[in-house]
C-alpha cells in the first residue's frame, strides 16, 4: 500500500533516545506532517525498495514477518523476531490489545502478504527505529485506526534493538485502535513496555529527570507544549510520564498492563470525528480513575525515589537520585503564614502539583504546620496533598489533606522529617489543551512558635490619604515615664528643669516684694527720702 499524504499524518514519533545517541523516529515524524511540513517525514515513512532486502523469515506464533536488508547478518533478524514475539505475547495475548491490522487491502499489499512488517534496514544517524501508520482501515469500522509497519536500525545494541522493537510495537497497536490520541499518552505508554521487557536495561530513566522537573506541568502534556515554561530547550516530559503509566499499572491495574489496554480502547475515535476526542482522560473517567483523583495521589507517588523510597510504595522500579521529584524547598524558619500568589510560569498548570517542600530542624521534636489553600479562578478546584518522611527510614505517610475551592490543614512531622506539600489544581482539563497556568493562593504556618519574632505586631496605621495634607503633629511628651532608657532619662531631665524655674520665679518674686516694702512711700518716717 502506498503511503499517501493522508499516511503521512499518522506517522508515530520518536522513542528515547539511546546511551548511543539514536533514537526513534515514530511520533515526531507525525507531528511534522500535522504541522504542514510532510516532506520532513517522507524519506523515513516509505517502505524499503525490494533491491534494499535481502531476504525475510516468518514467525511461526504471530502474524509477523520480518525484512532483512542487505548484509544484516541473520542473527540481527532471530533476535528481531525473538523480541517481537515477546511483544505480542505481553501485548496482545496477556494484556488484552487488540491484533494488528492487516495492510492487506482487497488483496494488494505491500510486504508480500497481510502480516505485520518489520525492517531491519540502517536508518540515518540519530534514528533507532520508527513505525509509520498507512491510511485508514475503513470508513464504516467505528473508529480512526490503522495498519502499520515498523522499521530499526540493526546497528543497534542488542540490548537496545530488543526494547526499542517492544516500543515500537506498541505503536503499531495503538494505531490499530485509534491514530489521533495525544503524544504524552502515546509515549508513555509505549516507553512503559520497554520497562516490562527488559526491567535491567535502564535507557528509559534518562527523560524521568525532565518529567520529574515538572510536577506543575500538566499531566497529559509533551516537552514541545511545555517547552516555553521549562529551563530545558526539548524537555523529554512525553517519556519521563512513562512513570505515570507504570503509577496507574501498578496502583490501580494488575502489573500486566491489562489497565492501559482498557484505557486505549475507551479513547477510541469514531470515524465521524475528527479532534481526539473521548480521549484517555475521558476514558479513565469512564472507568473510574477521574484525573483529579489521581493527581493528587501520583504526585507523593512519585515523590518516593531515590533516599526516599520506601518498600510498601511509590514505584517498584528502583530509580535513583536524578528521578528525585522537583520541589521548592522552604525553611522551617520562615513558616509565618504569610498569603502568597503562585505566578503565571510558576504553576500549578492544568492537572498538576506545585510542591514546597520543608527540613523539619533537628532541635524540634515535632513541627506543627497549618496549610491553607484558595482558588484564584471561577470554577476551580484544588487538591492539597502531603508526604512525609525522613531519608533513608523505609517509611512515608502520605496524605490527601483535603478538597475544594478553599482548603485548610494541619500536619506534624517528627524531628528530622522530610515535609512534602503538594498543591494541585484538579480542575477538569482536555488532554490536548496547551499548557496555561492557575494560579492559586496559599501560605504555610508553623504554629508552635509566635509570629512575628521580632516583637510584638505593629500596630496598622491605616491607609494613607495623599490628599488630606500633612500628618497631625505628635501627641505633646508624657511625663509620667518610669526612669530607665535614654529616652525616660531626657524625659526626667525635662521635669527637673521645670521645677528649677517655678523655683527661681518663686525667689524672685519673694525679692521683688522685700524691696518694695523697703522702698514705698512711707507717712509714719518723713525722714526718708525716696
Amino acid at each position: 500500500m502506498p503511503v499517501t499524504p493522508a499516511a503521512l499524518a499518522l506517522v508515530a514519533t520518536l522513542a528515547l533516545p539511546a546511551a548511543g545517541g539514536r533514537e526513534c523516529a515514530t511520533m515526531a515524524m507525525r507531528e511534522a506532517a500535522w504541522r504542514g511540513f510532510p516532506a520532513m517525514a517522507s524519506a523515513l515513512t516509505e517502505r524499503p525498495w525490494a533491491e534494499e532486502i535481502a531476504s525475510f523469515s516468518d514467525s511461526a506464533s504471530a502474524p509477523v514477518r520480518v525484512h532483512l536488508g542487505v548484509g544484516v547478518d541473520a542473527a540481527r533478524g532471530a533476535l528481531a523476531m525473538s523480541a517481537l514475539e515477546a511483544a505480542w505475547a505481553m501485548q496482545v495475548s496477556v494484556a488484552g490489545f487488540d491484533v494488528p491490522l492487516s495492510d492487506a487491502v482487497d488483496g494488494v499489499t505491500d510486504g508480500g502478504d497481510g502480516r505485520l512488517d518489520v525492517y531491519l534496514v540502517p536508518l540515518p544517524p540519530g534514528t533507532g527505529a520508527l513505525t509509520v501508520a498507512l491510511a485508514d482501515a475503513a470508513d464504516d469500522d467505528g473508529k480512526r485506526a490503522s495498519p502499520a509497519f515498523m522499521k530499526a536500525d540493526p546497528t543497534l545494541a542488542a540490548e537496545l534493538l530488543e526494547v526499542y522493537l517492544h516500543h515500537e510495537f506498541q505503536h503499531v497497536l495503538q494505531f490499530a485502535l485509534d491514530t489521533r490520541e495525544s503524544l504524552m499518552w502515546s509515549e508513555s505508554t509505549a516507553v512503559y513496555w520497554e520497562v516490562r521487557a527488559r526491567p535491567d536495561v535502564d535507557e528509559w530513566q534518562q527523560a524521568l529527570a525532565d518529567f520529574q522537573r515538572h510536577p506543575q506541568a500538566p499531566i497529559f502534556t509533551d516537552g514541545a507544549a511545555f517547552a516555553p515554561f521549562s529551563e530545558a530547550d526539548s524537555p523529554r516530559l512525553e517519556y519521563g510520564a512513562v512513570l505515570f503509566a507504570l503509577y496507574l499499572d501498578e496502583v490501580h491495574g494488575d502489573g500486566a498492563g491489562t489497565l492501559l489496554a482498557d484505557l486505549w480502547r475507551g479513547s477510541v475515535q469514531p470515524d465521524a470525528v475528527p479532534d481526539d476526542e473521548p480521549d484517555w482522560l475521558d476514558a479513565a473517567d469512564v472507568l473510574g480513575f477521574a484525573a483529579g483523583t489521581l493527581v493528587p495521589d501520583f504526585v507523593g507517588w512519585r515523590a518516593l525515589v531515590g533516599p526516599l523510597a520506601v518498600t510498601d510504595d511509590g514505584p517498584a522500579e528502583a530509580l535513583g537520585g536524578g528521578a528525585l521529584l522537583g520541589a521548592e524547598s522552604v525553611a522551617a524558619s520562615t513558616l509565618d503564614g504569610q498569603l502568597q500568589t503562585t505566578g503565571e510560569d510558576s504553576g500549578p498548570f492544568q492537572l498538576s502539583c506545585l510542591v514546597r517542600q520543608v527540613e523539619v530542624p533537628g532541635n524540634v521534636d515535632v513541627l506543627p504546620v497549618h496549610v491553607h489553600a484558595e482558588a484564584t479562578l471561577a470554577d476551580q478546584t484544588l487538591a492539597v496533598a502531603t508526604l512525609i518522611t525522613v531519608p533513608g527510614s523505609g517509611t512515608a505517610t502520605r496524605a490527601l489533606a483535603g478538597t475544594g475551592a478553599t482548603i485548610d490543614a494541619d500536619l506534624q512531622a517528627p524531628s528530622g522529617a522530610l515535609v512534602q506539600v503538594a498543591l494541585c489544581d484538579i480542575t477538569a482539563a482536555d488532554a490536548d489543551e496547551a499548557p496555561a497556568a492557575r494560579p492559586i493562593r496559599f501560605s504555610l504556618l508553623r504554629t508552635d512558635v509566635e509570629w512575628p519574632d521580632a516583637g510584638p505586631a505593629v500596630e496598622d496605621a491605616g491607609v494613607i490619604d495623599v490628599d488630606a495634607g500633612p500628618p497631625p503633629p505628635p501627641d505633646p511628651i508624657c511625663t509620667c515615664q518610669s526612669s530607665g532608657g535614654a529616652t525616660n532619662l531626657r524625659k526626667g531631665l525635662y521635669v527637673l528643669g521645670l521645677l528649677a524655674s517655678v523655683v527661681m520665679l518663686v525667689v524672685r518674686g519673694g525679692r521683688a516684694r522685700r524691696r518694695r516694702r523697703l522702698y514705698q512711700d512711707g507717712d509714719a518716717d518723713p525722714g526718708i527720702r525716696r
